[in-house]
């Protein structure tokens, strides 16, 4: 049995953990409000940001320096690799936010390239299981795919 006039110190801690996520859910939320803005000024200088008319909304480039400064600034605990998968979720929910992206892999759920498909793009994007090399070609040739893996 546990002291009553004795404070617990794991309740201390679980109460900063708590105190924790939820700057850290507040963070991501204005993170979010931000990309939307951003999605907003793209709209209105669509002319600047369009290649063969199609709207210009993932930008590789930027992810890529994004996770690298994750990485850069990681103190630890926590794995550099994991901390730059965390944000890749947070990005890939972002974008949605902008754009759901769509994206073939070969062969059936559950294989090497639908596991590359995610980690790479993560959760938030529409995935698209097709049998063949060929098939993923086409649907991106096609923009029934923004992007394929094989």
């Amino acid at each position: 049995m546990s002291n009553p006039s004795k404070p617990d110190p794991l309740q201390a801690l679980r109460e900063r953990i708590d105190q924790l996520d939820e700057q850290i859910q507040n963070l991501i939320t204005e993170r979010a409000r931000c990309v939307l803005e951003v999605a907003h000024v793209k709209q209105q200088n669509k002319a600047d940001l369009t290649t063969d008319d199609k709207m210009l909304y993932y930008r590789p480039e930027r992810e890529a320096q994004i996770l690298h400064r994750v990485q850069q600034r990681n103190q630890g605990p926590l794995h550099s690799a994991t901390m730059a998968q965390l944000f890749r979720e947070i990005i890939s929910a972002c974008m949605a936010l902008e754009q759901v992206m769509t994206v073939a892999y070969l062969g059936p759920e559950g294989t090497f390239t639908h596991s590359a498909t995610r980690k790479h793009f993560g959760q938030a994007v529409r995935t698209r299981s097709l049998p063949a090399i060929d098939d993923v070609f086409r649907e991106v040739e096609a923009d029934s795919a923004d992007f394929g893996v094989v």
